[in-house]
């Protein structure tokens, strides 16, 4: 494991390195990589917050999986939507456990993505028998105005 004892500064410029050579091995199979934010608040976790995508983007172009869970915080999470580098999103309870209810999912929130309607959203939920009954009440849920 390389970075257990770097400094932040050194942790980041391996994950740019890394991060680098890997899309450039995407590129040639004609992938596209996007990253998922880390945890909140976290100390030891890079990616962390939507300023740090921005920039991430503008050296590499790559795009963000946005975790609700991770960003943990409703304005969190619409700082990263505002970045408007979001492609994918992941929705969750708590520690990703997945629930019959949607919990934290905000569908208002969902809908101030641009693209939401073309890009894939990952729902962790238990049971078609909850508030969420398939894939076309969430479209519906996401059409409703």
């Amino acid at each position: 494991l390389q970075g257990i004892n770097q400094t932040r500064e050194q942790a980041m410029k391996n994950m740019y390195k890394n991060l680098k050579e890997l899309n450039k091995q995407a590129r040639s199979r004609e992938v596209k990589i996007l990253v998922e934010n880390m945890p909140f608040r976290c100390k030891n976790c890079l990616l962390t917050t939507p300023e740090e995508f921005r920039e991430l983007h503008s050296k590499l172009g790559n795009y963000l999986t946005l975790d609700f869970e991770h960003a943990r915080e409703e304005k969190v999470i619409r700082r990263f939507i505002r970045t408007g580098l979001v492609k994918h999103v992941h929705v969750c309870q708590e520690a990703h456990t997945p629930t019959y209810e949607p919990g934290p999912i905000k569908f208002d929130l969902l809908k101030t993505i641009p693209g939401i309607k073309e890009i894939p959203i990952i729902c962790e939920v238990l049971s078609p028998l909850g508030q969420i009954k398939s894939i076309n009440h969430i479209h519906e849920l996401l059409n409703d105005s």
